[in-house]
C-alpha cells in the first residue's frame, strides 16, 4: 500500500480523467499515472483472461510492458446497496488537475501464509488510503 501511495506522490498526470469535464470523482478498476522515469499502470483484474494470468489480483505495468501480479488475493467489495466498490477513486479539480486518489482494497489472506497461532481463522484485510499527488499538495 505505501509503494502505491508514494507512486501517486511523486506522480505528475494521471489517468483515467473524468469523461465528463463537469464531473469531479472518478471511480475505476485501475490509475495510470505517469513519474519522472516511467507510465505506470495498476489494475485490479476481477477474471483471468489471455494477459493476466490470475484474477482476483492487482496488476502493475510499467511503460506499457507485460503486467505482473503485484497483490493477490483482491476481491471484489460490495456496498451497503449490494453495487460493487471499486479500488481506485480519483478526485479531480475542473480539468485534468488531479486532487486527491483513494485506494479501497479487500484482500483474502494467503492460507498457505500461516502461523498456528492463527488457528481456522481467514479474516479478510480491508484497506484505505489516500494520497494527493505533491504539485496538487504544495500549489496552495
Amino acid at each position: 500500500m505505501h509503494r502505491m501511495l508514494a507512486l501517486i506522490r511523486t506522480g505528475q498526470d494521471f489517468g483515467p480523467p473524468p469523461p465528463n469535464p463537469q464531473d469531479s470523482i472518478v471511480p475505476s478498476k485501475f490509475i495510470e499515472f505517469e513519474t519522472p522515469f516511467h507510465f505506470v499502470e495498476l489494475e485490479w483484474i476481477e477474471t483471468a483472461d489471455a494477459t493476466h494470468s490470475q484474477g482476483n489480483a492487482l496488476y502493475v505495468s510499467i511503460g506499457g510492458g507485460t503486467p505482473y501480479v503485484m497483490l493477490e488475493g483482491v476481491i471484489q467489495q460490495l456496498d451497503e446497496e449490494d453495487l460493487q466498490v471499486l479500488p481506485f477513486t480519483l478526485e479531480w479539480e475542473l480539468g485534468r488537475k488531479l486532487h486527491r486518489v483513494t485506494i479501497d482494497i479487500t484482500v483474502v489472506p494467503d492460507d498457505n501464509m500461516s502461523v498456528a497461532i492463527d488457528g481456522d481463522s481467514q479474516q479478510v484485510l480491508r484497506l484505505v488510503a489516500s494520497a494527493m499527488p505533491r504539485i496538487t499538495a504544495f500549489a496552495n
